[in-house]
């Protein structure tokens, strides 16, 4: 019962890191925007490199590419952008524009959770109960879990806890 409700929290986790571009600076289109995004992602800079991948993923100036997102989200995580290291986490565990995979989506939360990524820690903490990607591990998942609710105050975290301590 546990593994399936718990299951039903890690998809309900999966949403990407809040990027808006709902105000592109006035007297520019989303395709300059997202042009000079591109220039710089290509000159190696990890922000510009996440944002376009941000860009990719939701349309902004250029048709939506999942697998040009996932390409971006990995040039800037490898250069340790912490929140494109939780993106890729995401994107491996729901297979958008890469294929499922829960060992490629724990390594990417783990890398993001050692550097402080509250979400990060919540996915990795339900990564060891569940045995997804790595093996399982309930006193690792409480020992992750408990760590999000300390850093962030972090409510799936809590509500993950008290329903594994409901039922055993």
């Amino acid at each position: 019962m546990i593994k399936r409700i718990m299951g039903t929290a890690i998809i309900c986790s999966l949403g990407f890191s809040p990027i808006v571009f709902s105000e592109v600076p006035a007297g520019k289109s989303s395709l300059e925007l997202f042009e000079e995004t591109q220039t710089a992602a290509k000159n190696k800079d990890p922000v510009a490199q996440f944002t376009l991948g941000t860009m990719y993923r939701n349309g902004v100036g250029v048709e939506p590419s999942p697998s040009k997102a996932t390409e971006w989200f990995m040039k800037a995580a490898t250069q340790g952008h912490l929140e494109a290291m939780y993106n890729l986490g995401l994107i491996y565990s729901n297979g958008e524009g890469t294929f499922v995979s829960n060992e490629a989506a724990f390594k990417w939360f783990q890398k993001a959770a050692d550097k402080g990524h509250v979400g990060a820690m919540y996915n990795v903490g339900l990564s060891y109960m569940n045995g997804q990607g790595v093996k399982q591990d309930y006193y690792q998942g409480n020992r992750w879990l408990n760590k999000a609710i300390d850093k962030g105050n972090y409510a799936p975290a809590k509500y993950v806890l008290a329903l594994s301590y409901y039922t055993g």
